[in-house]
């Protein structure tokens, strides 16, 4: 019998246990995802900038004119809110910053930490895209807000996060030391007043004082809120 010729059926008998172990195989080399990662080596010192992004409600904000919010409405379009229009320009500026490191401190009823500084700029865009702002809603039947905001934006703390900038920033030993401040409203929640937080930053000493830049949001004239 074993002499015997053996047909097709029977010499790929042990084919389907081969298929499966190389499935298995397969499988956990793809569970184990392999990757591969471009290097990139960066000379040389750049600027240190830390960022203060106001997100108190206030922000959902829109400032057009009655006009272009129907020109928009017919088309089915909304405009940019004021955070809309900060997150588009930190976006651009951090695209732009090569060779800087740049944080990001996010504050309203409080201020807290994002980001440290980094030169990975692709994650600190990621981080700011994922940013959400509150939106105002409140539930009868429970406490806090409604949608998933990153921070609770019912007040202004512009002092806290200058502060916790700053103390990012006074030991680095970046080329230059810079904080970019953006808001749309007046402090109302700091522990540390804003401006006792400026004096001090002021009375540094040259080489270690970092410039601070404040940007306000929002024209005022004809800015809308949504209900």
């Amino acid at each position: 019998i074993s002499d015997a010729p053996k047909s097709v059926r029977v010499r790929l008998a042990g084919l389907p246990n081969l298929l499966l172990a190389l499935g298995v195989s397969l499988t956990i080399v793809a569970l184990a995802r392999p990757q591969t990662e471009d290097w990139e080596e960066l000379a040389g010192k750049g600027l240190d900038i830390m960022i203060c992004l106001d997100m108190s409600s206030s922000m959902n904000a829109v400032d057009v004119g009655d006009l272009k919010l129907a020109g928009l409405s017919a088309l089915g379009e909304e405009p940019d809110n004021r955070f809309d229009v900060a997150k588009k320009e930190l976006i651009r500026l951090v695209s732009d910053r090569q060779g800087d490191r740049v944080g990001l401190v996010v504050f309203a009823s409080d201020a807290y930490l994002k980001f440290p500084l980094t030169l990975d700029h692709g994650l600190a865009i990621q981080e700011i895209e994922k940013l959400v702002l509150d939106n105002g809603e409140r539930g009868r039947e429970r406490d806090g807000w409604l949608n998933p905001c990153t921070i609770e934006g019912s007040k202004t703390a512009i002092g806290d996060a200058l502060a916790r900038a700053y103390k990012r920033l006074e030991k680095s030993d970046g080329e230059g030391k810079i904080i970019i401040l953006i808001t749309d409203g007046n402090d109302n929640a700091s522990k540390l007043e804003p401006m006792d937080v400026a004096r001090h930053i002021g009375e540094v000493d040259d080489e270690k004082r970092p410039v601070v830049y404040t940007f306000l949001i929002g024209t005022g004239e004809e800015s809308k809120v949504p209900v």
